[in-house]
């Protein structure tokens, strides 16, 4: 259950970083579909449970195999701690992160023609966020899409997210192509004990930015103190809606 505190949520945070050369073999036949290249297993090192992580996989020019997006070195992304990467003849640094409360794990290894490297990574708890009563998560988050609820971005950004370690997304202006009326029924399919998604605003702005309390009683009536006044008011839609709030939202 998620408690109802705050932290600054941070996409790709500074990580505490542990170097292990070991390699493991409780890999999932099931996906062991490969022919050259990566597949791994993430773990919890002390309950053994399966990890969300995100993978870099870099050759030694310093590019990033595996990658969602073309042009950035986020990485591979697994939910379930599960992963293959494709990858030709070479020698690779690949480094393995969950989150802020989690140490990474590096080590390298060598991919040969027709023969698939099989990895165990687990990886050690240094500081146990959730159970000291802090949350990390985004209250601002952009997604735009063409495509009227957009399920296959809402499955994507909760994957993104549970391999970063954040517990909870806000979002706004695009929603993942859904509105008010629709919302609460998509965002459920994707909300758990692990992950929730929300439905914010993108107006009003905040002079907090993408910090946000979450329950937490000191904060209660800052509402109007946190706003952006100076910037509403210039805000070309500011006179359709001069008043805004959360009251409409469960």
């Amino acid at each position: 259950m998620i408690k109802p505190l705050c932290l600054l949520f941070l996409l790709f945070p500074l990580y505490a970083q542990a170097v292990d050369n070991g390699a493991g073999q409780a890999i999932n036949p099931k996906r062991d579909t490969l022919s050259t290249g990566l597949s791994g297993h993430v773990r919890d090192a002390h309950s053994h449970r399966d990890l969300p992580a995100r993978v870099v996989c870099r050759d030694q020019n310093g590019v990033v195999h595996g990658g969602y997006y073309k042009n950035h070195v986020e990485g591979f992304f697994t939910q379930d701690g599960y992963f293959q990467i494709p990858l030709p003849p070479g020698e690779y640094d690949v480094e393995v992160f969950h989150g802020l409360d989690y140490l990474s794990q590096s080590r390298r290894i060598v991919i040969v023609e027709g023969q698939v490297v099989k990895q165990e990574f687990n990886l050690d708890q240094w500081l146990p966020l959730r159970q000291l009563g802090w949350v990390n998560g985004d209250g601002h988050a952009h997604l735009y899409t063409d495509r009227r609820c957009d399920d296959e971005m809402l499955a994507t950004v909760r994957t993104i997210c549970l391999a970063q370690g954040v517990d909870f997304l806000c979002t706004n202006q695009g929603w993942a192509g859904y509105d008010d009326e629709h919302w609460r029924h998509g965002y459920d399919k994707f909300s758990d004990s692990d992950f929730k998604l929300f439905y914010g605003a993108e107006m009003p702005k905040y002079r907090t930015g993408h910090i946000w309390w979450l329950g937490l009683e000191s904060t209660h009536g800052y509402f109007s103190a946190a706003m952006d006044s100076m910037y509403e008011n210039r805000y070309y839609k500011s006179s359709d809606m001069p008043h805004w709030d959360f009251n409409h939202l469960p």
